[in-house]
């Protein structure tokens, strides 16, 4: 069955925006820290989500999970992004994050979007 363009398009694009959101969800950890750690922390936790993300679930790495081990793989980070929201006060947009995340994922797997 073929889908409509702006579905695959519009998909594609939800990914890219949850991608940043993950990445800034990770650097947002430094808030958990105080003082000059809260810069270190916020660097690392980017950082981290960067290596993790170039590694094994960027589309031209060398090393990029396959189907079902790279859906667990965004589970996990999507989730770990979520919960980092939850934990600096921002619950509303960790529950916002949790939820688009699924949604993309599960269309993602429909439009055969690995």
């Amino acid at each position: 069955m073929k889908h409509p363009e702006w579905l695959r398009y519009g998909n594609l694009a939800l990914a890219f925006l949850l991608e940043l959101a993950a990445l800034l969800s990770f650097a947002a950890i430094g808030v958990l820290l105080s003082g000059w750690l809260q810069l270190v922390g916020g660097l690392v936790g980017a950082a981290v989500f960067i290596v993790l993300w170039g590694i094994y679930a960027a589309p031209r790495s060398k090393r990029r999970l396959k189907r079902q081990p790279l859906l667990i793989f965004k589970v996990a980070i999507f989730a770990v992004a979520s919960l980092i929201l939850v934990l600096i006060g921002l619950q509303l947009w960790g529950i916002l994050l949790a939820v688009l995340a699924a949604l993309n994922l599960l269309v993602a797997e429909v439009l055969k979007q690995y």
